[in-house]
């Protein structure tokens, strides 16, 4: 009886989805650190509301700001089993929107090939990805699932200038993205970058 009732709880327990890892909650905050090739810097990634860009619906802005630099945003949607990347640029839409996650509750293997406005025009990019569900984790406190994404990228500007790039990407439940380590090359430059959640608003109201 002990079995079988241990059983029932197993299988009764919930499926984690794709809005567990990204939960797109407007007025969320989440502080960074950012090692790009050495230099440090804290940064902000800040939900904006839903909202339409042509013809997508339910799409939110991240606002992120640098030290130094203009405020950067990008805007996504949830469609189903998949996170979309949907811009770079204001009202400017991908064609075909990029998925940079995609997860099905268990292993989930995808590609996808299109063009993308980075905001100097459209650069062909090649994109395959891979999600697993990591071992759980103590975050702040709390147990949460890990979620780990691996994303390998050719991004083209030109014949003469191919970007190729590997990141790993690391979200926890109920939270979103807890880390980054990223890889890039281009004309045999290598470059790197890694981001550390420091700390995490979800009320609306950033610390």
């Amino acid at each position: 009886m002990v079995n079988f009732i241990i059983l029932m709880a197993l299988g009764s327990a919930p499926t984690a989805t794709v809005t567990d890892f990204f939960p797109m909650k407007p007025g969320a905050s989440y502080v960074y650190e950012e090692n790009y090739n050495g230099l440090i810097d804290k940064i902000v990634d800040t939900f904006g509301t839903q909202g339409s860009m042509g013809r997508f619906n339910d799409v939110i802005a991240i606002t992120t700001k640098i030290p130094n630099l203009p405020n950067q945003f990008t805007y996504y949607r949830i469609q189903g089993n998949d996170v979309q990347l949907v811009a770079f640029v204001d009202s400017r839409p991908l064609d075909k929107p990029m998925p940079v996650i995609s997860f099905t509750g268990k292993k989930t293997d995808w590609t996808w090939k299109g063009a993308v406005d980075y905001g100097r025009g459209d650069w062909k990019v090649t994109l395959k990805g891979k999600a697993v569900l990591g071992k759980n984790q103590s975050v702040f406190g709390a147990d949460r699932q890990m979620l780990q994404v691996d994303l390998t990228m050719q991004i083209e500007m030109s014949p003469q200038e191919i970007i190729n790039l590997q990141r790993q990407d690391i979200y926890a439940s109920g939270l979103g993205l807890f880390s980054t380590n990223e890889k890039t090359e281009l004309n045999e430059v290598k470059a790197s970058r890694t981001r550390k959640l420091l700390s995490f608003d979800l009320s609306g109201d950033p610390k």
